[in-house]
Formats: structure tokens, C-alpha cells, sequence
């Protein structure tokens, strides 16, 4: 994305949030943007969300918006929705902008903006976004009070190219091991994003000297496969898929235990899963179409540029493209004949028989061995049962 389209897109987001803070000031509380939003700004960044901090509180900011959401009863964080669009709004904590800033995890994040366009500064944070360095107020404060900070520090490595600070990289490497306790859930979403971020490969260094990834619950995460994630291409662009796929198999995870203890989504598993069990299929085999149809289009395409990205031998998306169209059908769906055509037919109990059956029926019809049609398909069957039958016959003379 160009700088100025940036630059327009950034003043956009920015003038949304405005009319908020507008109407908090006017009511005579304080209000303003801070966080990654100002530091994005100042960077030339495209802002993802804005957040706000008031000293209006949440019952307060629930009456002065009609559409509001609470969503962090501790943190007093409310969900106002303005103008079709969403914005954290938070009271300031211990009373005042200042001592917000101050209990923040880094001084690049420490920078408020208020609807005049006017920044608050208090602990330098744009001295240090200039120097591109990763600085805390009371490193060892902030780091135990929350100490996903320590990885969300290197993530921001990752990301932003920036150096830790001197005291905040010793206060990291003595705390390491509080990181430990932290949800894993948390872990592995800062995790996902260390290893998307342009500068990975410098900031999984830090995780090793710092030994956090020790202590990341992140399942096979050690010495070896740190230098397998710093050989994966730039993932940034992919689908999340793609991505928890590739860092699956750098890791050694199969689709099985260790991937679930990730606990990502159920069907982010489910997808991760089915592309690491195709990848397996695809170490020794082409693709055919009972192999294409099995693991599906989306799945086999997004193999292939894992392949491509991992410098193997690939099928080009339209040679896919044009197998996945020579398919006779291309889901179970597709089929013209259902479980109760066969009931009817063979004048039979419901029972496990017609799922084996129908599961017959559809690789054949993939295969092109029979023909996608109600009456065919029960000529074939009868065919075959009498093939079968004689086949008996004679084994028992």
C-alpha cells in the first residue's frame, strides 16, 4: 500500500473516532486515542481499530451512547458503536491520562492524541519510535504485572523491526519463566504473529537468547525447530491456514494430539489438519481425482503453494484447476441417488449397510466407473451383487 494511501486511509479512521471523543469532551470528561492506533499514525502504519481512553466511566459511557457493549468488566472497557463502526473505549486507570500512560507496556504505546490533533507524551515514546527501540516505563513492573508483554515485546520485534531496550531485554531473560502461566490461548496468538512479521527471523533469535521460548507451551518449540520456522519463506501474505500449516510442520506437528493442544478454533484445526494429512499424501503421490476430490480444491491448491513456497515440485493452479473441472461431481451432494433410493430398492432396514454403499457409489462415480445417475447406479449395483453372488458360487463348488 502506498505511503499516501495510507496517510488518507489513517485520517479517515482517525476522523470516525473523532465525533467519540468530541462528545465525551463535551460532557467534561477527558478523552483520546491511544495505543497502537497514535503509534501506527506517527509510523506511517495502516491503523487496524482505534482505542480510547476517558475519564468518563463505563455506566457513564453506556448512557452517553445508545449502542454500547461491556466487555471488560475489570479493565472497564466498553464497545461503543458509532456510525457503524466499533471503538474500544476504556476509563482511565488510577483516575488520571497520565498514570494510564505510564501503567501501559511500552513507551511507543504510551503516546495519546486527543480531537485537536494535540499529542500527550509523558514517557517519550516518540523519541523512542524515532530511535526504533522497544522501551517500558519500570520494565520489571510491567513485565510481571502482565507477562505476556515479555512476548508480546519480541512480537513487536517481529513486526515493527525495532530493538529491545537494554533494560528490558535483561528484565525479559530474568523473568522469562513467568510466561509459563499465562493462557495458552494468549501465547499462541502472539506466537502466530511473531512469525507472520517482516523482521521474524531476528526476533526468533531474541526468543531463543531470551529462553522464552522455553516457556511459550508452544508444542515442540525448541532449539531445532526455531531454526526450521527462520527457513520459512515471508508467510505475512498467506491465509491463516497456510500459515498455522506451515508452522505445523516445521514444528513436527502431526494432525493429531499436538496440533489440538494449540487449541486454535475448531475449524482452523480441521483445516490445518486436512492440509497436513494431504501434504503427507502429495510427499509421494501426484494428485488424482479420487485424491483431488478427497482432500478438495481449496485444500489441494493451498498444498500445492506450500510446495511451491517450500521449493518442491508443484501443480500450477490451473493444471488444478482443470482436473478439479474434469470431476464427475464435486461433493457427495452432487450424487443422484440418496440412502432412502437405496432402502427402497433393496427393501432393507435402514442400518450401516447404506452409508458403505453410498461411499461405494460416490468413488466410483469420481472415478468414472459408473454413471451419476439414479437408475444407472442401481443397474450397476444390481450387476455387481449379482457378479458378487457368483462369485460365491463358485468358491463353495
Amino acid at each position: 500500500m502506498e505511503i499516501e494511501q495510507i496517510t488518507l486511509q489513517n485520517k479517515a479512521i482517525i476522523q470516525r473516532a473523532t465525533p467519540v471523543l468530541e462528545k465525551l469532551e463535551a460532557h467534561g470528561f477527558r478523552a483520546h486515542i491511544v495505543g497502537g492506533a497514535v503509534r501506527d499514525l506517527l509510523m506511517g502504519r495502516p491503523i487496524d481499530d482505534v482505542d480510547i481512553v476517558t475519564s468518563a466511566k463505563p455506566v457513564v459511557i453506556c448512557t452517553l451512547f445508545p449502542k454500547t457493549f461491556t466487555m471488560n468488566n475489570q479493565h472497564e472497557t466498553v464497545i461503543v458503536r458509532h456510525d457503524h463502526h466499533l471503538f474500544e473505549v476504556t476509563t482511565e486507570r488510577n483516575g488520571s491520562l497520565q498514570s494510564d500512560l505510564m501503567a501501559r507496556d511500552f513507551t511507543v504505546n504510551s503516546i495519546a492524541l486527543k480531537s485537536d490533533g494535540s499529542l500527550l507524551d509523558p514517557l517519550n515514546g516518540q523519541a523512542d519510535l524515532d530511535d526504533k527501540v522497544l522501551r517500558s516505563y519500570q520494565p520489571m513492573k510491567r513485565m510481571t504485572e502482565d507477562p505476556l508483554r515479555m512476548l508480546r515485546a519480541v512480537r513487536f520485534m517481529s513486526d515493527l523491526g525495532f530493538s529491545l531496550d537494554r533494560e528490558l531485554m535483561n528484565t525479559i531473560k530474568t523473568e522469562a519463566s513467568k510466561l509459563q502461566y499465562m493462557a495458552i490461548e494468549r501465547i499462541v496468538k502472539e506466537f502466530y504473529k511473531l512469525i507472520c512479521g517482516k523482521h521474524r527471523n531476528e526476533a526468533l533469535e531474541i526468543l531463543r537468547e531470551t529462553k522464552l521460548y522455553q516457556y511459550c507451551q508452544i508444542p515442540s518449540l525448541n532449539n531445532e525447530t526455531i531454526n526450521k520456522l527462520k527457513q520459512l519463506p515471508s508467510v505475512g501474505v498467506y491465509s491463516e491456514e497456510i500459515i498455522w500449516t506451515l508452522i505445523s510442520k516445521s514444528l513436527g506437528l502431526d494432525e493429531t494430539g499436538p496440533l489440538k493442544s494449540l487449541l486454535l478454533s475448531n475449524q482452523l484445526t480441521k483445516e490445518v489438519r486436512n492440509r497436513l494429512l494431504a501434504l503427507s499424501y502429495r510427499e509421494k503421490n501426484d494428485w488424482d481425482l479420487l485424491a483431488l476430490y478427497t482432500a478438495s480444491r481449496d485444500v489441494a491448491e493451498d498444498v500445492e503453494v506450500i510446495r511451491q513456497l517450500s521449493c518442491q515440485s508443484y501443480f500450477s493452479l490451473k493444471d488444478l484447476k482443470a482436473m478439479w473441472n474434469d470431476l464427475p461431481i464435486t461433493s457427495k451432494k452432487d450424487l443422484n441417488i440418496t440412502g432412502t433410493d437405496l432402502i427402497a430398492h433393496f427393501q432393507k432396514e435402514p442400518g450401516p449397510w447404506v452409508k458403505d454403499i453410498l461411499q461405494f457409489i460416490e468413488q466410483e462415480v469420481v472415478l468414472g466407473r459408473m454413471v451419476n445417475d439414479k437408475h444407472e447406479i442401481l443397474d450397476a449395483l444390481k450387476v455387481r451383487g449379482s457378479k458378487n453372488e457368483r462369485e460365491t458360487t463358485e468358491d463353495l463348488s
